[in-house]
């Protein structure tokens, strides 16, 4: 019960903001409503992944999301982020720019080496949105279904890495590996 409480409630934040975002563009285009979707999962996703002692964050100081190329979903991110000042959004462009960083998103149109960003950040959420994103030792990454957006999670890559995920989360994603 608890458990779909807690899905209720994102799924609830999740349309609130889409709606409020909507509200002050008249028009939203599929694409901006997918990196609206996708900014939200994001964000969400600090609330059920938990990093190493060595890699948290000292407590005065917010996680860092990096995304590698500023594009439509580095925007969205940033409204986020001057609503909750608990993470700081951070475009990189190259993988050795990832050391600071919690997590770090790799979009499908990126020109950097996934592979090296993904070889040179252990202890770090990777995600993407390319379908060999998982090929490559990712963690998670996003698809469009006939319901929407899905979440995938490559398991056995977050545990390698030191990352725990929480049972809740795995609940409603689609476990790949």
């Amino acid at each position: 019960m608890k458990n779909k409480r807690k899905f209720i409630w994102l799924s609830l934040y999740i349309l609130i903001y889409s709606f409020s975002v909507l509200s002050s563009h008249a028009l939203a285009t599929e694409s901006e409503l997918k990196n609206k979707t996708k900014a939200v999962f994001i964000y969400k996703l600090l609330r059920y992944i938990s990093w190493p002692e060595s890699k948290k964050p000292p407590s005065n100081k917010p996680y860092m999301l990096c995304i590698v190329e500023q594009n439509e979903l580095f925007g969205h991110l940033k409204y986020i982020e001057e609503k909750d000042k608990g993470f700081v959004v951070q475009a990189i462009k190259d993988y050795s720019d990832a050391d600071d960083c919690h997590m770090v998103f790799v979009s499908a149109s990126s020109n950097i080496s996934t592979q090296q960003i993904l070889r040179a950040t252990n202890s770090i959420l990777t995600i993407g949105e390319s379908s060999d994103f998982f090929d490559r030792g990712g963690m998670i990454y996003f698809s469009y279904g006939a319901s929407g957006l899905k979440l995938n999670i490559n398991r056995s890559r977050l545990m390698e890495s030191g990352l725990k995920i929480s049972s809740n989360l795995l609940r409603f994603a689609d476990i790949v590996k």
